[in-house]
């Protein structure tokens, strides 16, 4: 599932489609990472990784795509249709 999670949801924050469901498919996936290097003791360098992944990935949970997305193209054309049904 982690390699799913990391691969698919790569591939759509790259193209910018769906990136806060996979950012915080991401998200979870470093909090497990980090929680298994926590409990087997390992060094805090292989610990920081995942942990600055997680801050990356909940800020794009909030902040979004941005606008040269396909999530912003998407929302674009059903705000849109969405004005030209009211007029």
């Amino acid at each position: 599932m982690a390699t799913l999670s990391e691969f698919g949801g790569g591939i759509l924050i790259m193209i910018g489609l769906f990136t806060r469901t996979a950012s915080a498919f991401l998200a979870f996936t470093m909090f497990v990472a980090s929680l298994h290097h926590l409990s087997i003791q390992d060094q805090w360098y292989n610990v920081i990784h995942p942990v600055k992944m997680i801050s990356v990935f909940i800020a794009l949970i909030f902040l979004g795509a941005g606008r040269f997305s396909i999530d912003e193209v998407i929302s674009s054309r059903k705000q849109n249709s969405t004005n030209k049904k009211n007029n």
